[in-house]
């Protein structure tokens, strides 16, 4: 996938990729050797692609890059002990690997506590998040559970909606398209890039599953954001769940930072790259950061979203979510499973559901963040404010969702929502027997008015 970037620039195969012989007369930690590596723990769900620099020269050295291979077993696992339990313990983990005890919690609900409590210092402490939790902040700390999660909803659309068999070909096909991107992101770090949170709002949603357009010019404008996978609305054509090569933004950056430059003096040298970074305004270009995702200002500046209008494409999804539910009801538990299977399921539909409702709220108030230089873009300022327009459609889209439209489940499918009540592998039963979704609606509800 990178390939197609160095080829824009001279580089015929920049990037040469060998299975490693299993009888191998080098180590994967020498130096002269560049790794990606699967790696199994209890206690943790991330992939990170660190990079060891030459601190004169910027020169990047050597990267190896690890993968957890519970990523794609993450829905056959208990949800409350990935996202409660083994991410507590992966943030104090991460933190130690990093150095960086700054590591936050960075779910859909825990993102409106933290920009609520940052503008109320005196805030009592928040409560325990009962879903959500996402370990960002550090550029080579990436994928988390929320990418799990991700993985884990598309998997479930893929056997609700078209009734795919976990052996079929379309699920295999699937599996690759989501390993394939998470890979390309961690490469992506290892080449110098950091995050690009704005990436995913390239395409209108109308053309997010045209295959001619995707396939082309990419899903994302950048592999370098965290992206959503990608449903299709029901009653319409799929197309691709995750992005199948680089967008224009990962082609850019690579143009910046790997071109030759015929220059003799550094005077020069600067000039040449100043004609590259001028291209900056190109909408397709479009670049934000971790600094500017922690702002919660733009709406097309987050994580795991996609397009450039959330507010249809959240309404896609939304819609999508409460057809979930349904089948979840009718479908689970299978034969001989656990009930704990079906409050997995509803848990994982519920975070999807909030997680596009909470995209809503930065519309309200919001502003559009650029980081353009002056002369770049005549006319523009670094802070243009979302339209009144967009403002009072997603006010009006979050009173539908959240207050008019009813959350009542028959007592039957609450009645299937049993916690687990075994005690392994670090594991803990559930203190409740019951499914307390009162709470979990409640809590919801008072998140978006505190954003709002």
């Amino acid at each position: 996938m990178w390939n197609r970037a160095f080829e824009k620039i001279g580089f015929k195969d920049a990037i040469v990729v060998k299975q490693m012989p299993d009888k191998a007369d080098w180590d994967p930690a020498d130096v002269r050797y560049n790794t990606i590596r699967w790696f199994s723990a209890a206690d943790a769900i991330f992939a990170m692609g660190p990079s060891r620099v030459n601190p004169l020269t910027g020169e990047i050295l050597d990267a190896d890059i690890i993968v957890s291979a519970d990523f794609v077993r993450s829905l056959k696992q208990d949800y409350r002990s990935i996202v409660e339990q083994n991410q507590m313990k992966s943030a104090s983990f991460a933190a130690q690997l990093t150095g960086n005890p700054n590591l936050c919690n960075f779910g859909m609900a825990a993102r409106s506590l933290q920009r609520h409590s940052r503008s109320q210092p005196s805030a009592k402490a928040a409560p325990k998040l009962r879903f959500g939790a996402h370990l960002s902040n550090y550029q080579d700390l990436c994928y988390g559970a929320d990418t799990a999660k991700q993985f884990a909803v598309g998997n479930m659309a893929l056997s609700m909606f078209q009734n795919v068999l976990p052996s079929s070909p379309e699920m295999k096909d699937y599996v690759r398209q989501f390993v394939r991107e998470l890979i390309a992101h961690e490469v992506g770090h290892t080449l110098g890039l950091r995050h690009n949170f704005q990436g995913s709002a390239m395409l209108k949603p109308e053309e997010l599953n045209n295959t001619a357009i995707t396939q082309e010019k990419g899903l994302v404008a950048s592999v370098m954001d965290y992206n959503a996978v990608n449903l299709a609305p029901q009653g319409t054509k799929q197309g691709d769940y995750f992005t199948a090569v680089i967008g224009p933004y990962d082609e850019w950056a690579i143009a910046y930072g790997y071109s030759e430059l015929d220059a003799k003096i550094p005077q020069a040298e600067t000039r040449s790259l100043q004609k590259i970074a001028q291209r900056a305004p190109e909408p397709d270009l479009s670049y934000a950061t971790d600094e500017d995702a922690y702002t919660f200002l733009d709406p097309k500046v987050n994580l795991f979203d996609m397009s450039g209008d959330l507010l249809t494409y959240g309404q896609w999804q939304l819609d999508n979510a409460r057809e979930m539910w349904k089948k979840v009801d009718r479908r689970y538990p299978g034969a001989g499973e656990s009930f704990n299977e079906v409050r997995v399921a509803f848990n994982a539909v519920y975070d999807y559901y909030f997680q596009y409702a909470q995209f809503l709220t930065d519309y309200v108030g919001g502003q559009f963040f650029n980081r353009y230089r002056a002369g770049d873009a005549k006319g523009r300022l670094p802070l243009e404010p979302v339209s009144i327009e967009q403002q009072r459609q997603a006010l009006a889209s979050l009173q539908k969702r959240l207050v008019e439209e009813n959350f009542r489940f028959s007592p039957e499918f609450l009645n299937k929502l049993a916690p687990s009540r075994w005690s392994h592998w670090g594991t803990e039963p559930s203190a409740n027997l019951d499914y307390p979704i009162h709470d979990n609606i409640l809590f919801c509800r008072r998140s978006f008015c505190m954003t709002c």
